[in-house]
């Protein structure tokens, strides 16, 4: 409200910082209140930049995010492969922009169930990201933990081993509680898949239950998924 009534409706920083805003209310789990803020931002961005900029694929991705986080996995389809078929007929099918959205698009499919088309999608990705923001990058993490369990639920942990492992040493680099527990989480699971009563596993759940206890109330499903799985895995 405050950039709109200094720079204008029309101004296309006016929709940057909205769009900052309704990140920041994500990363506090206030959801409903992001993907409000975020709505308006892309609102304000289509009617500054129109609807045929790059920047766009961003906002939609990031609205996607949210549904993500709420479960609507419909509507986060449709935003991300929206996102992607934007960015590509913009850039390029293989331009490193790309990337993101194909990560999205293949994060959902995998949330779905669909788990051959999300790794597609997310082969994809992996090589794009690392063109766009190097090997390390948090989003190749986030990425190779995506790819990582979608191999795994496809009935083959020796092949999600390394790209779980990788991701985690990356993320682990950065320190991101949340992330670094996430990767932790697929570890696990990918090991205690290999072999029951792997000594490894309990210690990587317990970390990861720890760190997503300590990163905030939005993590908190997650915490209930470590200890449904912790609770399966000892009826086995």
């Amino acid at each position: 409200e405050i950039a709109e009534k200094h720079l204008g409706a029309d101004h296309v920083r006016t929709s940057h910082f909205t769009h900052n805003a309704g990140m920041t209310l994500r990363k506090l789990g206030r959801f409903d209140e992001s993907l409000r803020t975020l709505e308006r931002a892309l609102s304000l961005h289509e009617k500054a930049a129109g609807l045929e900029h790059p920047d766009r694929a961003d906002y939609l991705l990031n609205i996607g995010a949210v549904f993500l986080e709420t479960e609507r996995l419909d509507d986060a389809l449709r935003v991300a492969r929206e996102a992607l078929e934007l960015i590509e007929r913009l850039l390029g099918a293989d331009h490193p922009g790309t990337g993101l959205a194909n990560m999205g698009v293949g994060e959902v499919l995998r949330r779905k169930g669909d788990f051959k088309a999300a790794r597609l999608y997310l082969e994809k990705s992996v090589p794009l990201l690392e063109k766009m923001g190097g090997p390390n990058h948090p989003f190749v993490a986030w990425a190779l933990t995506s790819l990582g369990e979608t191999i795994l639920a496809l009935g083959d942990p020796t092949r999600a081993l390394p790209p779980i492992r990788r991701a985690l040493a990356i993320r682990e680099k950065a320190r991101g509680a949340a992330e670094v527990a996430a990767s932790r989480f697929a570890l696990a699971k990918a090991l205690s898949a290999l072999k029951a009563n792997d000594p490894r596993v309990r210690k990587l759940v317990e970390a990861a239950r720890a760190g997503f206890s300590g990163a905030g109330a939005q993590h908190m499903k997650r915490v209930a998924e470590i200890d449904a799985w912790i609770a399966q895995t000892a009826r086995r």
